[in-house]
């Protein structure tokens, strides 16, 4: 349907925090992947589809540069697959505007206006997003523990927890826990067991948070990926 938007994103849980920051959003306006290697392998099919704005949302993890970096991959060879009457010139033009690599100056996200020269007079953009801030490893819980007030009490006590349980089960048990690299989560889903409504969904309990101020969706760079967002939104109306 001309003039719709969409997000690609890699799960559930990605979807419903994006809904929680926007109110406008709704589920018919994201497709799910559910796992990096999907997301990658649904681009193709979603640059076909007659998007006036598109976007992915993407988790950096250990490897920022290397999760960038397929992705770019990725669109440029379904640019490539589905735009075959483009002169070289504008697929070049295309890859220009997608960086190789990215620096803190890409905090604030990645737009391309009008990614669909093939379609006269379409105004299109495509944008990318990878969490947290587009340029440091992480992910999404990344991201959103940076919404959390500094002077919150919780905060300190779940960060606490999880250093205490890494600590005591190197002394002293052979099961295994969460690997270094999730440590950030495990503090984050501590905190969020001890807000008001622990075990709620992830998206209502994130929305529930940002409603009451525990999560400010004015932190930096909350900010900047709303302001990111907005572009999406406002190609399509």
């Amino acid at each position: 349907m001309a003039g719709k938007r969409l997000i690609l994103v890699e799960g559930t849980t990605d979807r419903d925090v994006l809904m929680a920051l926007a109110g406008n959003l709704r589920e018919e306006d994201f497709q799910v992947a559910r796992t990096f290697s999907l997301l990658c392998g649904s681009i193709e099919s979603v640059m076909r589809q007659d998007l006036r704005s598109m976007a992915i949302v993407f988790d950096a993890n250990g490897q920022p540069t290397k999760q960038w970096r397929k992705v770019r991959e990725e669109i440029l060879a379904a640019y490539a697959l589905v735009s075959k009457e483009i002169p070289a010139k504008q697929k070049i033009k295309m890859e220009n505007k997608i960086p190789k690599t990215l620096t803190g100056k890409h905090a604030v996200g990645v737009w391309v206006e009008n990614y669909k020269p093939w379609i006269k007079r379409h105004k299109s953009k495509l944008g990318m997003w990878m969490m947290p801030n587009n340029y440091a490893e992480g992910e999404l819980e990344h991201f959103l523990s940076g919404m959390i007030s500094g002077d919150d009490y919780c905060w300190e006590l779940a960060k606490k927890y999880v250093a205490a349980v890494a600590r005591k089960h190197g002394q002293c048990s052979e099961r295994e826990i969460f690997p270094q690299q999730k440590t950030e989560k495990a503090k984050f889903y501590a905190w969020l067991a001890v807000q008001k409504s622990p075990g709620a969904p992830f998206g209502p309990s994130i929305k529930e948070a940002v409603k009451d101020g525990y999560l400010d969706i004015n932190a930096p760079e909350a900010e900047r990926f709303q302001k990111w967002l907005a572009k999406l939104q406002a190609a399509s109306t």
